[in-house]
C-alpha cells in the first residue's frame, strides 16, 4: 500500500500562454479584423443599392477594427501588465517524500515471532486485554494509556480502527526510539524527518472488526495492540528519506539487542512492540 517514493511529487499546470497577453490581444484583434473585412466584401458584392446605408455603416466598423489593432499592438506592454496575472502560472506544488518501512525496506532486522509481542504487550504493568472502548477508557483514566503525543518527530494518522494511545511504558519505549532517530540524522547531517505511526492501540472489537475486512492482515488471536503495548510504523516522511530508512535500521537493531523492541516486519508496515 505504501511504496518507496524516493523522488518528489511535482504537480504543475500548464500555463494558458507561452507568448504575451499583449501579442495574443493583437492577434484576435487582427482575426476580427480580416473577418469584418470579408463580410465587408461579400456585402459589397451582393448588397442593393437600397442598402448601402447598411454598407457604409460595415466599412466604419472595420476601419475601427483597424485603428483598434494599431492601438493594441502600440500598447502591447501596457495590455501585459494588466493582463498578464490572468496568465501566471501556478505555483510548484512538493509533496513531502515518503519512504516504506515494510520487510522489503530492511535488509537486517530479525523478525521476532508474533507469541512474543503478545506475551510481552501482556506482561506491561497494570494493563489488560481491551475488550471496548469502556474498558479502554478506564485505563485512560487511570493514567496507564497515554496519548501519542504530536512533536516534530512522529507523525500519527487518523485511526480508523483504533486510537493514538499507548501503555505508557511502551509510549516511553517509542519516544526513545524517535529521539535517538533525530540525534542519528543530525549526526549524519540528514533533514529532520517523522516516523509516521498508523495504528497503535485496539480495541477487541475493533480487531475483530479487521479480521473480519482483512482475514489475512490480522491475527487470529488476541493481538499485542490490545494491551497498548504496540504501533505499526508504514514509512519515514521527509526529504531524503531513503538514507532515513538506513539510520532506522540500525537503530532499531540496537535497541531489540538491548531488549528495548520487538520487530515484525509486515508486508505495509513495521509492526514494532514496546516490552
Amino acid at each position: 500500500m505504501f511504496g518507496i517514493l524516493n523522488n518528489e511529487f511535482v504537480f504543475e499546470e500548464l500555463s494558458f500562454m507561452n507568448v504575451t497577453p499583449g501579442l495574443l490581444v493583437f492577434a484576435f484583434s487582427l482575426l476580427f479584423f480580416l473577418a469584418n473585412a470579408f463580410i465587408f466584401g461579400v456585402l459589397k458584392r451582393y448588397t442593393s443599392f437600397a442598402h448601402k446605408r447598411l454598407l457604409f455603416l460595415s466599412v466604419f466598423a472595420l476601419f475601427g477594427q483597424f485603428v483598434g489593432v494599431g492601438i493594441a499592438y502600440s500598447e502591447r506592454r501596457t495590455l501585459y501588465r494588466l493582463i498578464a496575472p490572468f496568465f501566471k502560472k501556478s505555483k510548484r506544488v512538493v509533496k513531502t517524500p515518503m519512504c516504506a518501512c515494510n520487510w522489503d525496506s530492511f535488509d537486517s532486522l530479525r523478525r521476532d515471532k508474533y507469541y512474543k509481542h503478545r506475551s510481552a504487550a501482556q506482561k506491561l504493568t497494570n494493563t489488560k486485554h481491551i475488550l471496548n472502548v469502556q474498558m479502554q477508557q478506564e485505563l485512560m483514566d487511570a493514567g496507564v494509556l497515554k496519548i501519542i503525543p504530536k512533536n516534530s518527530g512522529l507523525k500519527v494518522l487518523h485511526m480508523d480502527y483504533g486510537s493514538p494511545y499507548l501503555h505508557e511504558h511502551s509510549l516511553d519505549g517509542l519516544l526513545e526510539l524517535e529521539r535517538r532517530f533525530q540525534e542519528e540524522l543530525s549526526k549524519n547531517k540528514l533533514p529532520q524527518m517523522k516516523l509516521v505511526i498508523s495504528s497503535a492501540t485496539r480495541t477487541e472489537e475493533q480487531q475483530v472488526a479487521i479480521r473480519e475486512q482483512y482475514p489475512s492482515a490480522a491475527t487470529s488471536k488476541a493481538s499485542s495492540h490490545s494491551y497498548g503495548g504496540s504501533v505499526d510504523l508504514p514509512y519515514i516522511e521527509g526529504q531524503k528519506c531513503k538514507q532515513g530508512v538506513a539510520v532506522l535500521e540500525q537503530i532499531l537493531i540496537d535497541l531489540q539487542e538491548e531488549g528495548k523492541v520487538l520487530l515484525c516486519p509486515e508486508s505495509e508496515t513495521l509492526h514494532l512492540t514496546f516490552p
